[in-house]
């Protein structure tokens, strides 16, 4: 691929930044493409949302065969032979994964992505002026800027979930631990 440069960079001319051209920007007009920028940042988006719903699946489930261990060594009458310590750590273990599903959650929580308004992109097919142009290059650079703030938040979102469920799963091994440990 041939990059070539745009020499009139006064130009109103739409330019696709796949030419490599996008007003005398040459090498980063794919940088500054706005659907480049646009189609990333949504494909984030549903990169995040994929990984948040694995950490409410498997925070769900480690919950549940705790639940399920928890009703048997109750039906065993076992659980009157736990000391604190044991308790402790299967309760925090439960908190963590409770905190890491909930944080999952935020991760797929509906936003506003912002867009640029659908009058201003109708106005955009039937000819502007350069102002207008300017107007709506703006418009797209916000949604862009949006869509990344909404993204950011999402990924430390997910990232407290990973954190969270790691806890929890070292909680709960260290619980176990001591109860085969302990009570053996």
């Amino acid at each position: 691929m041939s990059i070539e440069h745009n020499d009139d960079a006064n130009s109103s001319t739409p330019v696709s930044a796949g030419d490599g051209q996008a007003a005398g920007l040459g090498i980063l007009a794919d940088v500054v493409d706005p659907k480049k920028n646009l189609d990333q940042e949504w494909s984030r988006q549903q990169s995040l949302e994929q990984r948040g719903i694995t950490v409410i699946t498997s925070s769900g489930t480690f919950v549940t065969l705790i639940f399920a261990v928890a009703a048997l060594i109750t039906k065993l009458n076992a659980a009157k032979n736990f000391d604190l310590a044991e308790t402790i750590f299967v309760v925090a273990s439960m908190a963590a994964f409770l905190a890491a599903g909930l944080y999952g959650i935020l991760v797929n929580k509906p936003e506003d992505y912002g867009a640029i308004p659908i009058g201003r992109m109708t106005e955009a097919f039937k000819g502007m002026s350069e102002p207008e142009i300017d107007e709506l290059r703006k418009d797209a650079a916000e949604a862009v800027r949006h869509a990344r703030e909404i993204n950011g938040y999402k990924a430390d979102f997910l990232l407290r979930a990973i954190r969270c469920e790691m806890l929890a799963v070292a909680l709960l091994v260290i619980a176990i631990c001591v109860i085969v440990i302990i009570n053996k």
